[in-house]
């Protein structure tokens, strides 16, 4: 991952991925991957998401990775919360009201160590990573999570000819062919837009497609 460019995007306030809102499909589809009380959910390249603390208030323990100290710091300070910082799976660790932060980069080798987790919920990770990147990232997925976790994935898909990613289009076959071997794969939302989000109406889209997939860890693999 290129560090520089996300540690400059925080640091310049040009966060326009960031929903200043529960997403609408964690509400909805969470009930569908079934996590156990007190699971802990996996939210990789999580930002400073509101999802963290909505999905702490459910009873459950998300666990969120982000490579940019600012936004671990806002998840606290955004819920008026003092967290608790130390170092554990090679990363500085920050917890509070129900949440775990691990500061650091997702594909760190020492991060493995947190496995296993009982649920994933990727609402922008996958489509923020270049495309020679994404299968070491959903082989970490695979690593950290327990075989039969369930999983929530929302894609992107529009005509990179418009616009340089990220966010950067990843397709069905390309969803398919990351996830297949480790994952079970069932679509939920095939949705086009003609009015892209302002933010990505700006960069040229003229229009985008969004898919939310619900995911199974495979045993064994």
């Amino acid at each position: 991952m290129d560090a520089d460019f996300w540690h400059q995007r925080w640091q310049d306030g040009q966060i326009g991925f960031h929903r200043a809102e529960v997403n609408p499909w964690l509400r909805e589809y969470l009930p569908r991957i079934r996590p156990p009380a007190g699971g802990r959910v996996l939210v990789p390249l999580c930002g400073k998401s509101l999802d963290l603390g909505w999905l702490a208030d459910q009873g459950l323990a998300p666990v969120g990775v982000e490579l940019s100290p600012i936004a671990c710091a806002a998840v606290f300070e955004e819920r008026g919360l003092e967290p608790r910082r130390d170092r554990d799976a090679g990363l500085e660790r920050w917890r509070g009201g129900g949440i775990e932060l691990y500061c650091g980069d997702f594909l760190a080798p020492g991060l493995a160590r947190i496995a296993p987790l009982q649920a994933l919920w990727d609402r922008a990770a996958l489509i923020a990573l270049p495309a020679e990147t994404r299968p070491d990232y959903v082989r970490r997925c695979a690593e950290l999570l327990a075989p039969g976790a369930g999983g929530l994935l929302v894609s992107l898909e529009y005509d990179p000819e418009e616009m340089d990613g990220p966010p950067f289009s990843v397709g069905p076959e390309e969803i398919e062919r990351l996830y297949a071997a480790a994952f079970e794969l069932q679509p939920l939302v095939m949705r086009q837009y003609s009015e892209p989000s302002p933010h990505l109406a700006e960069r040229g889209l003229s229009a985008i497609h969004e898919s939310v997939w619900q995911l199974r860890r495979r045993p064994g693999d």
